[in-house]
């Protein structure tokens, strides 16, 4: 038994060793997808999943990664949310960590927000960050592969490629994307999916 062999601190390692193993696999995953999704042949995989302790572990990584970086993380759960929720759970999980990510990447200080609640028949999912925040010409075509803005979001908020992994995911899950953002102040992901 790996918890009776190992000391506290080696056993909390080891956790943290699978927990980013994990999300390198759903990184992987994620790319391939979005490949998929480009050539217009990704299908959608509908199951129940353990909606708590999905976010849940999701935050634990991004509150060390956080940690590490010198930034705070906080994460809060409304107390009326599912226990679970029926969708694609590899592209449930790349829509919440990339977000997180854009996030994330768009401040070197301060620290991220993120409130997950329950809207009508539509799990909301907000991360806020307090960064560089995006030109409003680009905003409305932040989350696009394609965009007037592309360039900005390349070399100022670097998270363009997530937003759009998670604009294309969204869509495939029925869901949509809002973005706030001014810049200096910081910006605002809010991605809305199905919750019944």
């Amino acid at each position: 038994d790996l918890a009776r062999a190992c000391s506290p601190q080696q056993l909390e390692q080891f956790q943290k060793i699978e927990m980013s193993a994990r999300q390198l696999l759903d990184l992987l995953n994620g790319l391939v997808n979005s490949a998929v999704a480009d050539a217009g042949n990704l299908s959608v995989l509908e199951e129940p999943i353990n909606l708590i302790a999905t976010l849940q572990e999701i935050f634990a990584f991004y509150r060390t990664a956080a940690e590490e970086r010198g930034l705070n993380f906080e994460a809060g759960l409304a107390a009326d949310l599912p226990a679970t929720m029926v969708t694609d759970p590899v592209k449930f999980r790349q829509i919440v960590r990339n977000l997180i990510d854009s996030a994330m990447i768009s401040t070197e200080e301060g620290g991220v927000q993120v409130v997950v609640k329950r809207g009508k028949g539509m799990l909301e999912i907000i991360a806020k960050e307090r960064g560089v925040g995006v030109a409003v010409k680009s905003d409305r075509n932040l989350c696009q592969s394609s965009s007037p803005g592309s360039e900005f979001l390349a070399s100022e908020v670097r998270g363009g490629i997530g937003l759009t992994v998670v604009k294309e995911f969204s869509d495939l899950l029925k869901g949509h994307v809002h973005v706030q953002s001014r810049p200096g102040e910081g910006s605002e992901f809010t991605v809305c999916l199905p919750c019944e």
